[in-house]
């Protein structure tokens, strides 16, 4: 998984790159790599047109002036016609690199010189940017950083989440792991969307009947009005490509974006094409098809589940949503869609269809059902700020409540396992953090009350290894088993290498053990 750390910083203060790397590591979530999206863009600067004359001698290119802030004004040869004199467009100084194409050099262009190049979107690999020179907001600063102005001065840290701990599929997920590690605040998103102007309570023209409830235990929706679909703000595009997902239209974006924030898949509907104006949740029937997203018709089994409107088929459920009903440039009224969906139904269908998806991923590994209606109402806040639409404040929750996972963690058995003598007051920090509601506490141990987004938090061991991982494998006491031998002896080698090895270790090597 793909996690921006710039983006993590909304929701936590976070570390230093290696130590960051090193403490999520050491908590079970390996950082296989780390990308600078920002190093593709090294040597390219704001830079403003002074002045811009017709080539003398080719008629498609011109002659302009520009200004990085200091120096004298430098020469570039340009051969596009979007800008105007004033205009801030990305500046390619001599040595840039172009991301997939040339070294920037001083160049003779039909007779005249050209100290660089002016750079368009796709240049700076930025595919859905406008034809031409990309043109930059008018109060980006002369000779900053292109990476800058375009808020892609971020790392990104390539994580191994392991199949048991789907609620670490999320950037909030990961910011709740560094405050564990480093005591700071966890800030969850908020909402407002219910105060005026945004808020419509208007009745909810649309019915929802589940009849399998066993394999869906919840469903909850709501629906907007009156959005206007279109392209998405830079920073939400960028923070999408970051995570390796890319850009379709600011409805669709903010599911995509809700998905990688809190972990929970949503489907967006145009209202206008749920036939009769309903929404059933059931089991494919023999014979039915669904066209789904991807443009390809599907013949379902009858162990799919599936979500339904008057006519038939509409998304295939908690893999992909269906052609028919998919948000285009012409929606105005929107039914958002969150649900929990059992994880072995999903896993069936997507393997069955072949279809791999940011939605089954998280769905066949299990989510967090108390975390659907959050995420619904997060998502509904996002499309009234970015698209104008107008939240409807009735909504949809059919919900079969689970009962809540108690757990009792003795302190000695704890401290027994790790060898370790860990304070209670430690203990209950660390499991309070993590979302462990403390329910009793007695002098031998407590009750704990496991939050419903750990699936995997099922016994007192499951108890220890938490606290474990938390307050640090390398912190724990590391103790010889007590013997009636004599101590051992060291050969002059292994003296040495005893020696030698804290010597490389502090020169800056790494050890590795193959």
């Amino acid at each position: 998984m793909k996690v921006s750390v710039k983006w993590l910083k909304d929701y936590v203060a976070v570390p230093p790159l290696a130590e960051l790397s090193e403490r999520l590591t050491m908590a079970g979530f390996e950082v296989e790599g780390v990308e600078n999206p920002g190093d593709l863009l090294r040597g390219i600067v704001v830079a403003q047109i002074k002045s811009s004359i017709p080539h003398p001698q080719a008629e498609k290119l011109s002659v302009t002036h520009i200004s990085v802030g200091e120096g004298d004004l430098i020469q570039v040869v340009c051969g596009a016609k979007n800008f105007k004199v004033g205009d801030k467009v990305p500046f390619a100084q001599i040595g840039a690199q172009i991301p997939g194409g040339p070294l920037i050099e001083k160049a003779l262009l039909r007779g005249i010189e050209s100290f660089g190049m002016l750079c368009s979107a796709k240049e700076l690999g930025i595919p859905e940017g406008q034809d031409g020179l990309l043109i930059l907001d008018a109060g980006a600063p002369l000779g900053q950083p292109i990476a800058e102005v375009l808020e892609l001065d971020d790392q990104v840290l390539q994580l191994n989440v392991t199949p048991n701990r789907p609620d670490a599929l999320c950037h909030v997920g990961i910011a709740r792991e560094i405050s564990v590690f480093t005591g700071a605040e966890l800030k969850q998103p908020t909402f407002c969307y219910s105060s005026a102007p945004t808020s419509d309570s208007g009745e909810l023209a649309i019915e929802v009947s589940v009849e399998s409830p066993e394999r869906c235990p919840r469903y909850s929706g709501r629906i907007v009005r009156g959005v206007k679909v279109g392209p998405s703000p830079q920073w939400m595009v960028n923070r999408l490509k970051a995570s390796g997902m890319r850009s379709i239209n600011n409805v669709v974006d903010i599911t995509n974006y809700v998905l990688l924030e809190l972990g929970q898949p949503l489907h967006a509907f145009d209202f206008a094409c749920l036939a009769g104006s309903q929404i059933v949740v059931r089991q494919a029937r023999q014979g039915e098809k669904l066209t789904t997203l991807d443009r390809k018709e599907r013949l379902l089994d009858v162990d799919d589940l599936i979500i339904c409107d008057l006519n038939g088929p509409q998304v295939l459920a908690g893999v992909m949503g269906g052609s028919n009903s998919e948000v285009s440039a012409s929606t105005r009224d929107v039914f958002l869609e969150s649900a929990s969906f059992e994880p072995t139904t999903v896993r069936r269908s997507s393997k069955r269809h072949g279809l791999r998806t940011e939605s089954s991923h998280r769905f066949e590994r299990g989510t967090d059902i108390r975390g659907v209606a959050y995420a619904l109402d997060r998502a509904a806040d996002l499309i009234a700020g970015l698209a104008g639409g107008r939240v409807q404040t009735s909504k949809i929750d059919i919900f079969r409540e689970p009962q809540p996972r108690q757990i009792v963690l003795r302190y000695r058995q704890l401290n027994a396992v790790l060898g370790s003598e860990i304070s209670s007051g430690r203990i209950l920090s660390l499991l309070s953090r993590l979302g462990f509601a403390c329910l009793v506490e007695r002098p031998e141990g407590a009750e704990f009350e496991v939050p419903s987004f750990r699936i995997d938090v099922e016994r007192e061991e499951d108890l220890i290894e938490e606290v474990a991982r938390t307050f640090g494998y390398n912190a724990l006491p590391s103790r010889l088993p007590s013997t009636c031998l004599p101590p051992p002896s060291f050969s002059d080698r292994q003296k040495l290498e005893t020696r030698i090895h804290p010597l490389l270790q502090g020169l800056g090597l790494s050890e590795v053990v193959n």
